[in-house]
């Protein structure tokens, strides 16, 4: 899963910006594309099912799709279900992370979704 937290306007259009962000060191907030519904194959395959499920759910998330630091993708680690799956087109969830993110990137997640 690549993410891009800063979806600008002239980048992203209306329909892809999606409300990626970090809910808590632990916890990170995700939206599915906007053609996936709840009990699509392609949802359910990221979801997964059973202890070894999110192996490969390895979140990539940079600020914004240009620049320097901001520009490139960090990888938050593995991550499992968090909740459950709300709304289709896109889908929202929840990811709980295995390690917490360090306080700097938190807070910087935290910030852009705020505005």
């Amino acid at each position: 899963m690549f993410v891009t937290l800063n979806k600008d306007d002239a980048s992203f259009a209306s329909h892809i910006q999606y409300k990626d962000h970090a809910v808590s060191a632990n916890l990170f907030h995700w939206e599915s594309p906007n053609n996936w519904r709840q009990h699509t194959r392609a949802m359910l395959r990221c979801i997964g099912d059973g202890p070894d499920a999110s192996k490969h759910r390895l979140p990539s998330v940079r600020e914004r799709s240009s620049g320097g630091v901001e520009g490139a993708f960090r990888r938050f680690g593995q991550v499992d279900l968090h909740g459950d799956l709300e709304g289709d087109r896109p889908v929202a969830l929840t990811w709980r992370l295995r390690q917490p993110l360090p306080e700097l990137i938190f807070e910087a997640t935290k910030l852009l979704a705020t505005g």
